[in-house]
């Protein structure tokens, strides 16, 4: 979930941003109720759903996310992501 963009499907892409919800350039709740009706996932509406993962960076996101399921059968779950890289240390031998 975007702040300027919304509910993001796994293979969107978009540009970078600097705007969290409630400043001006964010999306509104209205645009996003909207989008549970209108993104699809393999052909199938947000909104139809039974439960819907929605990774999340605060509780606000937590809060626009149930204003905007509100009305659909749905399930939106807090989740952390962590992304851990592992960078292997190889040991440089000097002669």
């Amino acid at each position: 979930m975007s702040a300027k963009y919304g509910f993001l499907l796994p293979n969107e892409s978009i540009e970078y941003y600097n705007i969290v919800f409630n400043q001006p350039g964010s999306i509104s709740n209205e645009e996003l109720a909207k989008q549970v009706e209108s993104k699809e996932i393999n052909g199938r509406k947000l909104s139809s759903f039974r439960r819907v993962y929605v990774y999340i960076r605060s509780p606000l996101y937590y809060e626009k996310a149930c204003r905007a399921l509100k009305n659909v059968d749905a399930c939106v779950q807090i989740a952390n992501i962590r992304a851990f890289m592992y960078i292997p240390i190889r040991s440089q031998l000097i002669s």
